[in-house]
């Protein structure tokens, strides 16, 4: 089965969830209604891109299927035209509602050219990955990264505080909750986190930077 995501801000994809994390994330879901359209009717899939019968049908349909010939390493990297992009990563983020690398490109694209209101919102797309798995920590972490690069600083800290809610040992979570509070000036709280995180070795070292550049020292 082809590995699901493997690059540092996106990984440790969830697998199991108790459910009163899930209500809780369903219960703090944006709210655009029918707008967004329904996410659970699509003439493919909707796929689950943590459903391993998802990567391994034996049909034309499956997610293999449809990365291959609509989420291709030219649409990833932004190599053709924009119209080309867009529909393409519509597509994809159709059939796979929580692909992360998808939303992670469609919240890239936004911050970096500009989505038109002709067109689905980012938001939209996020709306509709956590209706369709509300208890998928990572859709709300890339979220949070986007409303964070967004300066939308308070709804980003809402939307760690629920991907950290689901999957609280995940410390990627904690390392961007304390990049968020620096740019917040909340330093106690970056520090806080920075330290949940390099306590359990992770790897980068941005944040810790930061706070040393404040004159406080994680160690």
């Amino acid at each position: 089965m082809k590995k699901m995501c493997n690059w540092i801000a996106i990984a440790s994809l969830l697998a199991a969830v108790a459910w009163p994390a899930v209500a809780a994330a369903q219960d703090s879901a944006p709210q655009f209604g029918e707008i967004c359209g329904d996410v659970f009717q699509n003439a493919v899939g909707p796929f689950d891109y943590n459903n391993p019968d998802d990567w391994t049908r034996k049909s034309s349909a499956g997610i293999p299927i449809v990365e291959r010939a609509h989420f291709t390493t030219e649409i990833e990297a932004f190599l053709v035209r924009d119209g080309v992009i867009l529909n393409n990563l519509d597509y994809t983020l159709r059939a796979v509602p929580n692909h992360p690398r998808a939303l992670n490109a469609i919240a890239r694209f936004d911050i970096e050219r500009g989505i038109s209101t002709r067109r689905r919102s980012v938001d939209c797309w996020f709306e509709r990955a956590i209706r369709f798995r509300p208890q998928d920590s990572t859709v709300w972490q890339i979220y949070a990264n986007y409303l964070s690069r967004k300066d939308r600083h308070e709804e980003a800290l809402d939307a760690y505080e629920q991907a950290k809610a689901i999957a609280p040992d995940r410390v990627e979570i904690d390392y961007n909750l304390g990049l968020l509070y620096v740019r917040m000036g909340q330093y106690d709280k970056a520090l806080e986190r920075a330290r949940v995180a390099y306590a359990a070795d992770y790897p980068l070292p941005g944040l810790r930077r930061k706070l040393e550049e404040k004159g406080l020292s994680v160690d």
